[in-house]
């Protein structure tokens, strides 16, 4: 679910403001949410998070931002309450399993679960969004880098440091589920995997060279390579893979030029794009369509820290006129 959120379950009520947030990593205030058609920040909530930012998401129906904050010694998950057209503070996870920090969070397409990865045991939770209390969860016994839920909310998709590096479970059991892919790769992923909006093709990305995969998830069988890869890792832990809303194109980055990637996906063949003619100045830690599918935004290691894409021609955007400080590591548009 790396794309933007705001589309993805039609039937749902959307409350709150549509909106651009971004996590940033060192630069207090560290999450900020941008609104209008200019991209304006909003006021800062009276609560913020303590420190870095690792990951952040909000829920698909508008109402919740959940920031995976860390205090100095622990990881903490904070939740803000977007109803009312701004971001206020509602508190943290009821009985949260002790971290020593958060890798990942994602909240469900339905935005009744919250999935928080982190890298002490249990490695894996999941709340109930209703009173943000644990619920039925994973075991994978391996620090999980990453979670994507299915478009209907039933499966898990997570990747992993070690083997096996990638599994899919079923969110109602928690085990792991009857189909995995028939392929994988033999080395560590550490960004999330990405499950397509029309539910029919899972991406990851691995640390060796072979570094994009993707599988159909009829048969599970990885489809073919496009003849140009990555060059390079993907450096992100939070957005660093990005379908767009109608699953016709996917979109990464890379540590080394041209540090941005983007590919058509017509049935189950992954064709690439040519590269944008203003390249992003370094690798980026996420990418994320509007909903509409018209933009692209990314988030580069090096000034401007917050780029925008039209789509399908990849020329530049106007950037967001409010601009992060400092490398932003995680994005979410409902814009």
């Amino acid at each position: 679910m790396t794309t933007c959120q705001g589309m993805m379950i039609a039937e749902q009520a959307y409350i709150g403001p549509p909106m651009l947030d971004f996590s940033q990593y060192n630069t207090s205030p560290f999450v900020s949410y941008l609104a209008g058609s200019s991209y304006l920040k909003m006021a800062n909530p009276g609560t913020l998070p303590h420190g870095p930012v690792m990951s952040i998401d909000r829920s698909p129906n508008g109402r919740w931002v959940a920031v995976a904050d860390y205090t100095g010694t622990a990881g903490v998950v904070k939740i803000y309450d977007m109803s009312s057209g701004a971001p206020v503070y509602y508190g943290g996870l009821v009985s949260a399993p002790t971290q020593s920090g958060y890798l990942c969070i994602r909240f469900s397409p339905d935005s009744t679960k919250l999935i928080v990865c982190g890298s002490t045991s249990p490695y894996v939770s999941v709340f109930n969004v209703s009173n943000w209390t644990l619920t039925t969860s994973p075991a994978p016994g391996v620090t999980s880098y990453g979670a994507s839920w299915s478009p209907d909310s039933t499966k898990i998709a997570l990747t992993f440091d070690a083997s096996p590096y990638l599994k899919i479970y079923d969110t109602a059991t928690g085990s792991v589920s009857a189909g995995q892919p028939t392929t994988m790769f033999t080395n560590g992923s550490w960004t999330p995997p990405a499950w397509s909006p029309d539910g029919a093709h899972l991406a990851a990305m691995s640390t060796v060279s072979d570094r994009l995969w993707v599988w159909r998830t009829d048969t599970w069988d990885r489809i073919s390579s496009p003849a140009t890869m990555p060059a390079s890792e993907n450096p992100g832990q939070n957005n660093s893979l990005g379908w767009s809303p109608d699953s016709s194109r996917l979109i990464t980055c890379a540590n080394s030029t041209p540090f941005f990637y983007s590919y058509t996906l017509s049935g189950h063949t992954l064709t690439y794009e040519a590269a944008p003619a203003t390249l992003p100045p370094s690798a980026s830690q996420g990418v994320a369509f509007n909903p509409a599918g018209t933009k692209a935004f990314l988030l580069p290691g090096s000034a401007p820290f917050l780029m925008a894409y039209n789509v399908p021609a990849w020329t530049r955007a106007t950037d967001p006129t409010s601009q992060p400080s400092s490398q932003a590591i995680g994005i979410v548009c409902s814009l």
